[in-house]
């Protein structure tokens, strides 16, 4: 997928990162994660960032992050101006440009610094909000130079490195407990995420809805209605295609089988691309990406015989023995025969559907709405068996499986339904 990526914004496809290089952005990709500029603000603003960033930033990760802290401070770049400037925000020197500089010290600040190329604002603050090269040179400065580092150090491509960029242009910190927008800047982040690849491949007749034809394509890819009530797209079974997307190390005839089981199984429980992509972020980190069906080590510290198996890992006895009474595991003889779990893929399927359908007294799928959030409430009740949990096992690691499943499956919420 990386090298997908890497082929179609004609960029090298990794750095030293392990993120997609990435030197500039096209003004396709811009109203991809900010659909409401018109076709001249973008092309405008896409010359300057690009001019402006596009070495500073130097891959995807960076870029996602930057337009996802930009995506809340301006409103997707339609407000380069804090609403209300007065003297309660420190007018003139409220909020302005695409990444807010707020305060007579950071104008003054970045009026000497090379990278804003901006030394008038301490005198005429104004500029920033009216002068679009001198307003993206502030949003260099504070990417850059205002913290004393580069945020796009901390840009690596997790929610975490997210935070450390939204608290430090919000807070002038790391941590800060909960910044200012946050839900906000993780949509914006994940959109920008999801755009990369989707702008290239689909252009829509309708530029003021760009994925108009991108979701009648992805519907007809995935044999789907194109939305379901949740408003993620429709979804009821999955390709061996999909899934070694998603899980690059299957060999293809184990994603033949996985994909034929997973569909049947759990098709219908999920139902949508949300679903799924929670789904597989979980199963990815459980089963090390389907290719670990029993815990390592199953041993009496793990409950053995009674250990992590099958592609969500049930554990405990008193867990096989609940689900080998549930019809949708379909798994009558688990209690007695705990290692069919890992060896036989029916049953072990089987018991992920219980996990996922009814261990918690409700199906994970109203949970897995699109957001890291959603996300987080299915993680947390398939490892901790509550939610809130803290921060559960694998946290990082179930971002990036459900990061790549969005990808490979072509939308989500924010992705696509929300935009149009």
């Amino acid at each position: 997928m990386r090298v997908a990526i890497a082929a179609v914004l004609g960029a090298s496809a990794s750095n030293s990162t392990g993120c997609a290089g990435m030197t500039s952005i096209s003004a396709s990709q811009l109203t991809c994660v900010y659909p409401q500029l018109s076709s001249d603000k973008a092309d405008m603003y896409a010359s300057h960032l690009s001019s402006k960033m596009g070495s500073a930033l130097g891959n995807v990760c960076a870029w996602a992050a930057f337009l996802g802290n930009v995506g809340t401070e301006s409103n997707g770049l339609t407000e380069w101006t804090q609403n209300p400037c007065s003297s309660a925000t420190a007018a003139p020197y409220c909020g302005r440009g695409p990444l807010q500089i707020t305060g007579h010290s950071n104008y003054a600040f970045c009026a000497s610094q090379g990278v804003c190329d901006c030394p008038t604002i301490e005198g005429t603050p104004t500029d920033v909000s009216y002068d679009t090269n001198i307003g993206v040179g502030t949003a260099a400065c504070v990417w850059e130079a205002l913290s004393g580092h580069s945020l796009s150090g901390d840009a690596d491509g997790t929610s975490t490195g997210l935070l450390k960029t939204a608290c430090i242009i919000n807070a002038g910190h790391y941590p800060c407990g909960t910044p200012n927008g946050w839900s906000s800047r993780q949509q914006y982040w994940a959109k920008a995420n999801s755009s990369w690849l989707k702008c290239s491949q689909f252009s829509s007749p309708h530029p003021s809805r760009p994925f108009a034809a991108m979701r009648v394509a992805i519907a007809a890819v995935l044999g789907a209605s194109a939305s379901n009530t949740t408003g993620c797209a429709g979804m009821s079974s999955i390709s061996a295609s999909q899934l070694t997307c998603v899980y690059p190390q299957l060999s293809s005839d184990k994603a033949d089988m996985y994909a034929s089981h997973l569909s049947s199984k759990m098709g219908s429980a999920l139902g949508n691309v949300c679903a799924w992509a929670a789904f597989l972020g979980n199963v990815g980190t459980e089963s090390n990406g389907l290719t670990e069906w029993t815990q390592n080590p199953c041993s009496s510290a793990t409950a053995a015989p009674y250990c992590g198996r099958g592609p969500l890992q049930i554990t405990g006895h008193s867990n096989y023995a609940f689900c080998a009474s549930q019809g949708v595991c379909d798994c009558p003889t688990i209690e007695g025969t705990p290692t069919d779990v890992s060896y036989d893929t029916n049953i072990g399927v089987g018991t992920a559907a219980c996990v996922w359908e009814a261990l918690s007294g409700h199906s994970l799928s109203g949970d897995a709405d699109g957001t890291s959030t959603g996300l987080l409430k299915t993680a947390c009740i398939i490892n901790a068996g509550h939610y809130p949990c803290g921060t559960p096992n694998g946290w990082s690691s179930r971002q990036q499986y459900w990061a790549k499943a969005n990808s490979c499956l072509g939308a989500t919420v924010e992705s696509v339904d929300a935009l149009i």
